[in-house]
């Protein structure tokens, strides 16, 4: 086995930034997998996945030097890795996308339920799996890619903040409106209907409705 294996990220770190290319092997050993599954996730086509995968660690080669060890490498990397998918995705869309960052979600004064569940839980069959991946796919891209940074990669709000760049407000009402457009696109949830008061209320399979205030005017 490799000994530089049982060494930690912190350790190997020091040795690349000093250009030792064998411990900076380790690191892309080590991180290679993850970032490769979270960008196949988001692309959805293995070659784009793969260039993004090995621009993604020959940048943070290149950059190395430039990190201070204020976040975990790990998160330092998934950055460079969305940055760049965010990037390739922007081009192949030539503009049709809304923009990533737009603070519509701040704009607008929206505060969601202080905790909305994914709408996946409880998928089991392979049925099941790909009708999941299948309405990933019909996500906005920006609620596509904060849907595979949390529920998927398990990523908390605060690193989802610093890899995204926005703030964790931000983060926490876009998380909000990504699973109630999943839930939609799985049927688990019908479009927003504004009844007579003023209330939007969604019609939940079994009877069940969930109601949010509505939007004020400006």
């Amino acid at each position: 086995m490799n000994g530089l294996s049982q060494w930690d990220d912190r350790r190997l770190i020091e040795q690349a930034q000093r250009g030792n290319a064998v411990a900076f092997a380790e690191l892309y050993r080590r991180y290679y997998r993850r970032i490769h599954q979270t960008i196949y996730r988001l692309l959805r086509h293995r070659d784009d996945a793969e260039d993004i995968v090995q621009n993604t660690f020959l940048n943070a080669w290149r950059s190395l030097g430039n990190f201070k060890g204020e976040s975990e490498f790990f998160t330092w990397l998934y950055r460079i890795a969305v940055n760049l998918a965010i990037s390739h995705q922007r081009r192949r869309s030539s503009g049709r996308e809304k923009p990533l960052y737009e603070g519509d979600e701040q704009q607008r004064g929206y505060e969601p339920p202080a905790h909305a569940p994914h709408p996946a839980t409880g998928l089991e069959t392979q049925e099941d799996l790909e009708h999941l991946r299948h309405a990933m796919q019909g996500l906005s891209e920006d609620h596509r890619i904060i849907i595979c940074l949390k529920d998927l990669e398990d990523m908390s709000y605060e690193e989802i903040s610093r890899v995204l760049h926005i703030p964790i407000g931000t983060v926490r009402s876009r998380l909000h409106r990504a699973r109630l457009e999943l839930a939609q696109l799985l049927g688990l949830l019908t479009p927003t209907v504004e009844t007579t008061n003023g209330v939007h209320q969604r019609s939940v399979p079994g009877g069940v409705s969930s109601r949010t205030p509505p939007t004020r005017g400006k």
